[in-house]
């Protein structure tokens, strides 16, 4: 959890994780880890809490991410092409 005082105070929650060949993770040393890679991406989220503690298992974020990360996978499978009906913006 981090936080910012000042006239606008925030608690934000921030969450991360690698993708590999080994499928996601958080290791406490990514560089040792993962270093052997071939390709790696790394996900962020933050989640401004509006102040509130909120409990880490409780957090609606978990339930958005367990569905972000299965169609992250799905992407990154096809090769990055976008899912099917998803717009996709012309630079014409």
């Amino acid at each position: 959890m981090a936080s910012r005082g000042g006239p606008t105070p925030a608690s934000l929650r921030l969450y991360w994780a690698w993708h590999s060949s080994k499928g996601w993770s958080a290791p406490e040393d990514a560089r040792w880890e993962l270093g052997g890679e071939p390709m790696l991406s790394k996900l962020y989220v933050v989640r401004d809490t509006a102040g509130a503690m909120v409990d880490p298992k409780e957090d609606p974020a978990n339930e958005f991410l367990a569905l972000l990360l299965p169609e992250i996978d799905r992407v990154l499978a096809e090769g990055g092409q976008p899912a099917p009906g998803v717009p996709v913006k012309s630079t014409n």
